[in-house]
Formats: C-alpha cells, structure tokens, sequence
C-alpha cells in the first residue's frame, strides 16, 4: 500500500489521501500543492480511501453520476474529529468527488474550527481582502484574474475557488489550481500562450461542450 499524501490547512483542518492509482495521487498533489505536509496531531481530517482497493466496513457502496460523464459509488461516515470518505469511479469522477464530498467534508470541519471556507476567488492588496462568491463558471477566476493583471503589482492571490474567513474578519489562503472556462481566455487572451497545447484544446473542447448543452455541462480546466 502506498503511503498516504497528507495536507494541512493553517492547522484548522486536514485531508488525508488513500489511493494506489498514481493519476489520483497526481490529482490531490496538483490541486494542493501549497498544503503538502504533516498536519497538527488535533486538526480533524477529511480521509478519502480511493479506488477499488478500499471499501468502507460494511462492504455497502452507492451509486452516483453528474454532468454526464462522472459516475462513482461512494460511502460516507461522519464521526467524532473526522470524516471519512470511500469512492471509487471513472476518469471524470475524482474530480466531483472532490467537489462533493472532500470540499463539504473540508468545509463542515473548518466550522468548527472558528473558519468559514467560502466558496469564493480572494485577493488581498495593502492589508486588505476582496472576495468574489458566486456559482461555478459565473466569473469568479475571470475577474480575480483581470485584477491580478491590470489591477497592479500589489494584488496578490488568496484563493482560486475557495476562501477561509475567520470571525476576525481575516482570510486565509486556499490555494488550488485555477480552473479555467473559455471565457477567461476571450478575457484575456494573453493566457493562451501560458497554457499546455492539451490545456488549449480540453478549454476549447468544453467551452463547446458548455455552450451546446446551454450551461448543463460545465466543467473547467485545472491548471
């Protein structure tokens, strides 16, 4: 068994990442990989056992599908100082049972750590941080992203997707990949030229997939 990729969060909350399937593996250390490390012994954890090597206690697993293309079966207990999450799916699934399962098990534990994670991009300049909350693909990367390029040197990035808040009125980075829409490069098409041939393609490839199912499909490009 390999060992498990652990990640701590400002030591409010934890994940820990059970997967023997190195493409998962690459997944979670692409998507977090400012938090990579030991977290505090009393963080609680979100814990995802990944793949078909891993089965909850009872065996019992259930189906699930979104946007089409995902499907998976999933198991989920809550506990005392935990979640704990097993799934195993497709190619497209990881990344929804990111969404849907780590991202409220992450959120559910950080409020009982004195920390909101907001669904949000955040920027902070001279002390200060502006959030922008919003539904997926409303614009949130767009207009963090316009401010980062022609807003001045002194903006810097919070949070790409998510926020924490803390009762002080602070924010605390959460610091993922971008994920990118085609309308980000209309924005600003300079971004082309930053981009992999196969990140062009995959942001062509579903902003076409986006328009023709009239905002039913939309899925973004990590980056």
């Amino acid at each position: 068994m390999s060992q498990p990729l652990l990640f701590d969060f400002h030591h409010r909350v934890a994940l820990e990442v059970h997967a023997q399937d190195e493409g998962a593996r690459r997944f979670f250390r692409g998507e977090y990989a400012f938090a990579l490390g030991e977290p505090e012994s009393a963080a609680p954890r979100v814990i995802l056992r990944w793949g078909p090597a891993y089965g909850p206690p009872d065996g019992a697993l259930r189906p699930w599908r979104h946007k089409v293309l995902a499907r998976w079966r999933y198991a989920l207990h809550l506990g005392q100082g935990g979640v704990r999450i097993w799934a195993q799916g497709n190619a497209f699934a990881l990344p929804m049972v990111h969404h849907m399962l780590v991202h409220p098990g992450l959120r559910f534990l950080s409020s009982g750590r004195g920390a909101l994670l907001l669904h949000a991009s955040a920027l902070s300049t001279g002390g200060r941080s502006l959030a922008f909350t919003g539904r997926g693909g409303a614009g949130k990367t767009t207009v963090a992203s316009l401010l980062l390029a022609h807003g001045g040197r002194d903006w810097r990035l919070l949070a790409d997707d998510y926020v924490f808040l803390t009762p002080q009125g602070g924010a605390l980075g959460y610091l993922t990949r971008a994920h990118l829409y085609r309308d980000l490069l209309r924005w600003l098409p300079e971004l082309k030229d930053r981009l992999r041939l196969r990140e062009r393609l995959g942001v062509e490839l579903f902003g076409r997939l986006r328009a023709w199912s009239r905002d039913g499909v939309k899925w973004p490009v990590r980056v």
